[in-house]
């Protein structure tokens, strides 16, 4: 069948005794592609139609479908931003991981007894509560969670 503009003469040409037995001998497992070649003139959905028509099935295997990566975790949304032992605010290390620099040090030192637990976690944001907590302990600062009046 061939048509190239709206309204143009459907051609219809039958499929002859030749074109059956090659179909018959060669659908099974030659590639598609292949088998085109042997039938000049046939598209591909004829192929599958004349198949279809003379009970024909394909012996080839299904192609094997690429593993799929596996997906990625969702991150769990922070629902103690910064306070509580955990979890940690995205991005903040253990504490065991990261040393305290001087600088920290010496913040817990200058503000330990003046500031709550969460205003210095404003100043250390990296430092959670707990690690705050211990090194106020190592310096013998106990830090508050409000300012006692």
């Amino acid at each position: 069948m061939t048509a190239k503009k709206p309204g143009a003469i459907i051609v219809w040409r039958r499929w002859t005794a030749e074109e059956d037995n090659l179909m018959r001998q060669h659908y099974a497992t030659m590639p598609i592609s292949e088998l085109l070649a042997l039938l000049p003139g046939r598209k591909k959905m004829t192929l599958y139609q004349r198949a279809f028509a003379l009970d024909l099935h394909r012996q080839v295997p299904a192609p094997v479908p690429e593993p799929k990566p596996e997906p990625k975790p969702e991150p769990k949304p922070d629902l103690n931003p910064g306070l509580g032992p955990e979890p940690r605010p995205s991005g903040v290390v253990p504490a065991k991981q990261i040393k305290w620099r001087p600088w920290e040090k010496q913040t817990i030192l200058d503000f330990g007894n003046r500031l709550t637990i969460a205003e210095l976690h404003m100043l250390l944001p990296t430092r959670s509560r707990s690690d705050l907590i211990a090194m106020g302990d190592a310096f013998g600062i106990r830090l508050r969670d409000r300012i006692s009046e």
